[in-house]
């Protein structure tokens, strides 16, 4: 059961352990009328190669940072949705802000 007391729940994605809960937890809260935002950094940036990250973005608002997509982007062949939106480190301080309750993974 997810409950959220605000309109907003941000995910903070850092590792790519437990990518089955983040979705999970976000089909839950938008199922519930909650707005879902998700910013993937570090090791959290392997899930964009998982099944349902495509998904995951057009349910959520999903921003990808700059920096570690980059530094990724010299090993792997990365395509993200077209709903994803790059954003630099700097704005990941902007979208945590906006949520009401946010979650770390």
């Amino acid at each position: 059961m997810v409950t959220v007391s605000g309109e907003t729940l941000g995910k903070l994605v850092n590792s790519s352990e437990h990518y089955r809960m983040v979705y999970r937890l976000a089909v839950a809260a938008v199922e519930k009328g909650k707005k879902v935002q998700i910013h993937v950094m570090g090791e959290g940036l392997e899930c964009i190669e998982k099944n349902g990250f495509d998904h995951l973005c057009r349910i959520a608002q999903v921003t990808v940072c700059e920096a570690g997509l980059r530094a990724l982007e010299d090993l792997y062949s990365i395509t993200l949705p077209e709903t994803a939106v790059i954003a630099s480190p700097r704005f990941m301080n902007t979208i945590l802000c906006g949520c009401d309750r946010t979650l770390t993974f």
